[in-house]
């Protein structure tokens, strides 16, 4: 069996809000930008990459806070690991978000309050234990069965 590499990247902004993207084809909006690792990059790399891609924003990669397997998804035949990386914080005032991927249809800064039913249980799950990660210092391990998609 192989093991799917995906990453994710938090980057709150100073009032507490996230960056949303919405792609059709996924039919839900997601509040972090998020990709395959490629065969040439490292986990650090696909997470900028993705950010810049998804955002027009272009930090350098944080320390990373969460480390997650997923079980398979509806449609994947293998299980995920998703490597969960702090960008650090913006100002969302003064910070434009441009999607750079022709699949992404709206991009937008949403309120925290918003973002759990917008990213779902495995993503939130995910950023909590980020969050608790960076405070501890270290990645934060989960696993979860619940499916991200």
């Amino acid at each position: 069996m192989s093991l799917n590499s995906s990453v994710q990247s938090a980057l709150p902004s100073t009032n507490a809000q996230v960056p949303a993207t919405e792609r059709p084809e996924i039919r839900e909006p997601a509040c972090f930008s998020r990709g395959q690792v490629d065969a040439h990059e490292t986990p650090e790399d696909a997470a900028v990459r993705e950010l810049r891609e998804e955002t027009g924003l272009h930090l350098r990669p944080g320390p990373l806070i969460a480390i997650s397997f997923e079980h398979p998804s509806p449609g994947w035949d293998h299980p995920t690991q998703i490597l969960l990386f702090d960008l650090g914080t913006v100002d969302s005032t003064s910070v434009r978000l441009m999607a750079l991927d022709p699949d992404i249809a709206e991009h937008r800064w949403s309120p925290l309050e918003e973002a759990e039913p917008l990213i779902g249980t495995a993503r939130t799950e995910r950023l909590r234990a980020g969050l608790a990660g960076l405070c501890e210092g270290r990645p934060a391990p989960i696993s979860t069965t619940v499916p991200e998609i």
